[in-house]
């Protein structure tokens, strides 16, 4: 176990945990299998994100508040994962665990032992969502650790539209979350997933989002990250199926001391996919945001059109941001490009908005306001969509 994670937290809360499920066999497998593997693992070379001073034994282990709007439609099935466990067993033993992958460092290992919550989703064949489905993940105190867990997964010709905020109480001390999401996109279908961070300043959000869309599927992913102290998320999407495609786009803002990672991953693995990245980023004070992405076009993928974007706005000169933008092309009848800007506030824009008459507090609001609008806008929720426009003015 990393030596800042060794601490009295290990059996007693893990065995209690097994103690008050009544879950079939396989997953107890898994979860011990995860809790060695967290026992034995080293610290992650995280060079980019500042666990100094982090340590789980400072942590009990609770549950996220859960909540789902959703009217219900016939076709789709959604409940509580712990349900799910001992309804779909088989979906969920094949979708649960293909992102949080326990292999890939402690905390995800982590992870997967204490997985507590979270919702389960599951479209029928040919069936079209109209309604928005609403997840809410919510944590109320300090001093716990949560691990809730999004699994959706619809079938051949199937579509629905789905929006996952995490947030928190403000209360003063720390807390975790441990968090995952894992997508199926059955052949010929379409999804999309928004996932916003709300968190307030003094949570640590560890985990992984990963997506795969079959023959012929579309996805549109979006992730808005404005809230937390410190959050290192790995995001994954992978073009399994020939014909596929996704559309993503995200944003990070932050402000104060926060320490905000995305690490996405696009994988085009079947022939003639076509995915597009495009992530903003601010950083105002102190805070350091890093944007970790990475395209990777295997034989396989013959016929890929991909393009990797992602543009920094520093508010003030000790913040600071790091764009990792990257390609690894073995197919050669590909389209595939990226890069990355970085830069500050236009002075003449600001000047030009100063001499129409505002202020300067308000001339920058605008001007950032108008930076990262377009992504704002994607949010299909009005009230959540809301909440991150009063976050980002109050950072401004």
């Amino acid at each position: 176990m990393p030596a800042n994670l060794q601490s009295t937290f290990d059996l007693a809360q893990f065995e209690a945990l097994l103690a008050s499920r009544n879950e079939p066999s396989w997953l107890t497998s898994r979860r011990r299998e995860a809790w060695e593997a967290f026992e034995t693992a080293e610290q992650p070379d995280w060079r980019r994100t500042n666990l100094k001073g982090f340590n789980i034994a400072d942590y009990t282990l609770a549950e996220a508040e859960v909540s789902v709007d959703f009217a219900g439609a016939e076709g789709v099935t959604i409940l509580p994962l712990a349900e799910a466990i001992q309804s779909h067993a088989e979906l969920v033993q094949r979708v649960l665990g293909s992102a949080v992958q326990t292999s890939r460092d402690p905390f995800s290992a982590l992870n997967n032992a204490l997985v507590n919550g979270g919702i389960f989703i599951h479209v029928a064949k040919d069936v079209a969502v109209e309604e928005l489905v609403r997840i809410r993940y919510h944590l109320s105190n300090a001093g716990t650790v949560v691990a809730p867990r999004t699994l959706i997964v619809t079938e051949r010709h199937s579509s629905i539209n789905v929006i996952e905020e995490i947030s928190s109480a403000d209360f003063a001390g720390s807390a975790v979350v441990l968090t995952g999401a894992e997508i199926e996109v059955g052949d010929g279908g379409q999804v999309g997933f928004s996932s916003v961070q709300t968190l307030n300043s003094n949570v640590y959000l560890l985990g992984s989002q990963q997506i795969r869309i079959n023959r012929d599927a579309q996805a549109e992913w979006l992730n808005v990250v404005v809230g937390s102290a410190v959050q290192h998320v790995t995001l994954e999407a992978n073009l399994s199926g020939n014909g596929s495609s996704v559309n993503w786009n995200g944003l990070l803002y932050g402000n104060g001391k926060q320490n905000l990672l995305v690490a996405p991953k696009l994988n085009h693995i079947g022939l003639n996919t076509e995915g597009q990245i495009n992530f903003k980023t601010v950083v105002d004070d102190e805070a350091y945001a890093v944007f970790d992405g990475m395209v990777k076009i295997p034989a396989t993928g013959q016929g890929t059109n991909s393009d990797l974007r992602e543009n920094a706005l520093h508010l003030s000169k000790n913040s600071r941001s790091d764009s990792i933008p990257g390609l690894e092309i073995d197919a050669n009848e590909v389209k595939a490009g990226h890069g990355s800007t970085s830069g500050q506030i236009d002075e003449e824009q600001l000047f030009y908005l100063q001499s129409r008459g505002l202020p300067f507090a308000e001339a920058k609001r605008t001007i950032v306001l108008g930076f990262v609008g377009e992504i704002i806008d994607m949010i299909p929720d009005e009230a959540v969509r809301e909440r991150v426009e009063t976050i980002v003015a109050e950072k401004v």
